[in-house]
């Protein structure tokens, strides 16, 4: 199986970027300044989640994850 996604960390161009929403959120909050990503950290943060998901799905019950992925998943 081979899984493929593009996240666009600091470039704004075409559309938007992760830093850039990082940036609204941080106005939205009123905190004293963003903690913008770094490539590096974005992938060893996603690559951790990931992970941990994947070992959830091994170990318990499948069916509560599915729940969680179906709860955030875009294709409605």
């Amino acid at each position: 199986m081979l899984l493929g996604c593009g996240v666009n960390v600091t470039n704004k161009d075409p559309t938007v970027c992760i830093n850039d929403l990082v940036r609204q959120l941080d106005d939205f909050e009123s905190r004293s300044g963003p903690e913008l990503f770094t490539v590096e950290e974005l992938i060893a943060r996603s690559v951790s989640v990931l992970e941990e998901l994947i070992e959830r799905f091994e170990t318990e019950d499948q069916k509560k994850i599915l729940e969680q992925y179906y709860k955030h998943w875009l294709h409605r």
